[in-house]
């Protein structure tokens, strides 16, 4: 099995490098009730067209290290690969507004009104 799977919502399947990528480190069991933060994570990227990409193994190379530090040679390949923009989300948060893009979030554009 694969390490890495990237999710996107391109119709073509390749990955949009244009948008930003939401990215996880999902070490504990995969298998879970039908709506798993995972799957919140994967219908917010669908509905917002970024791609999702969750790492479900460390790093060989890296075997020494706690875990929890290979998120940051996650985000380092995914920025390696030609994103411009990863955004890191633990695998058991979930994303309360599906309707708000992440550029939106990140840079701004929301407001209380």
């Amino acid at each position: 099995a694969r390490a890495l799977t990237l999710f996107t919502a391109r119709a073509d399947r390749r990955p949009s490098y244009t948008e930003p990528v939401v990215a996880t480190l999902a070490t504990a069991p995969l298998d879970g009730p039908p709506f798993s933060p995972m799957t919140n994570h994967a219908r917010y990227c669908l509905r917002l067209g970024c791609d999702y990409a969750v790492r479900t193994a460390g790093y060989a190379a890296y075997g020494g290290v706690y875990i929890m530090w290979h998120k940051i040679l996650l985000l380092r390949h995914l920025l390696a690969l030609g994103y411009g923009l990863v955004f890191w989300t633990d695998y058991d948060a979930v994303f309360t507004d599906c309707h708000t893009p992440l550029r939106a979030v990140l840079f701004g554009g929301l407001s209380d009104a």
